[in-house]
């Protein structure tokens, strides 16, 4: 018996040596997933995977921004620190050095600048970056530089808080600029932040937002700013996400935000605006387009949709009808489920 006890543990602790061997190191897994997101994306499983322990990432990514030759590589690396806060604060004076690069590379790194930024701790560090922003604009200020200039430039203005009244001051500011920051604050708060979701609906009046002109290079500021109404949009979509999704504000976010999203989120947000019922019949214009698209999925959500809330449309009637006799069984034998519903 001894003897069988004795073989029992030797194979234990063999099999324990042999999956010791064959288990990848924290580091050798750090590589695999990040070469992984370098292709796929950093919201892949993979990148997600890489930065679930930042302590370790970060410091992996520092080490790709300063020894790896790649561009694609080091942009990606840059992808992911803008996407961790105040994690990602040791990589500043790796990020400094990239604002030498030129090209996407220098975006990027102005980009991420204008990321990690508000989050940073460390006294006049957020003013020595700005400084150094506008100094690398003028050094060779292309239209595109400028752009992402002057967004990170008023990001670095601010400083991170879970104060609620100072983050709905910032989106009463008028500020693109600070009220896209004040909505990514404030969307950690969750429920705890409702009382944006009025200033929500004011804002989304059509209107062109104004940067103060307070900064240097003013003029440049105020000539970009409009074109960031998209990421206002999308910044005021996330928060209404994370506070309540039901708000009569979201349906015109998803169609704000429908004509320039990838296929994939245009079928969850078509998904969405079907779940609003007979709320949604001021969707059906927005949704037409979408009948067009060369994505199949897009299409036969999108015929649903309309046979759920576009009763009494003749406009949505029209557009379905062709689509009866659809090469896509699926799509064909939604559309004739949707004319029923749509009185066709």
């Amino acid at each position: 018996m001894p003897s069988i006890a004795l073989a029992i543990v030797a194979l234990s602790v063999l099999s324990m040596a042999q999956e010791s061997v064959s288990r990848p190191s924290a580091a050798e897994e750090l590589r695999a997933n990040f070469e992984k997101s370098v292709a796929a994306g950093p919201e892949s499983a993979a990148g997600r995977e890489l930065r679930r322990r930042p302590e370790l990432m970060v410091p992996f990514l520092i080490e790709v921004l300063e020894q790896d030759a790649r561009s694609d590589a080091r942009v990606r690396a840059m992808d992911h620190l803008m996407r961790v806060g105040a994690a990602a604060e040791p990589a500043v004076p790796a990020l400094r050095k990239a604002l030498a690069a030129e090209g996407a590379e220098c975006h990027w790194a102005v980009l991420t600048l204008g990321e990690v930024g508000p989050f940073l701790q460390a006294a006049g560090l957020r003013e020595q970056l700005a400084e150094a922003l506008l100094v690398r604009h003028q050094q060779a200020p292309t239209a595109e530089l400028a752009h992402y200039t002057v967004r990170a430039w008023w990001r670095l203005q601010f400083a991170a808080t879970d104060d609620v009244a100072k983050l709905l001051d910032m989106l009463r500011s008028n500020n693109p600029f600070a009220i896209e920051l004040g909505c990514q604050l404030l969307a950690e708060q969750g429920a705890k932040a409702r009382e944006a979701l009025p200033i929500v609906n004011r804002l989304l009046a059509p209107q062109t937002f104004l940067v103060p002109a307070a900064a240097p290079g003013d003029a440049r500021t105020v000539r970009w700013n409009a074109n960031w109404q998209p990421q206002v949009h999308d910044s005021l979509f996330a928060l209404v996400q994370a506070v309540d999704p039901t708000d009569p504000s979201m349906l015109t976010l998803l169609q704000l935000r429908l004509p320039r999203a990838p296929a994939a989120q245009q079928v969850l947000m078509v998904q969405q605006i079907g779940r609003l019922g007979d709320a949604a019949a001021s969707a059906v214009p927005s949704l037409l387009p979408l009948l067009k698209s060369s994505s199949i999925e897009v299409v036969r959500e999108t015929v649903t949709v309309l046979g759920i809330i576009g009763k009494g449309s003749e406009a949505a009637r029209q557009a379905v009808a062709p689509l009866v006799s659809a090469a896509d069984k699926q799509t064909a034998a939604r559309a004739k489920a949707a004319l029923r519903a749509l009185g066709g």
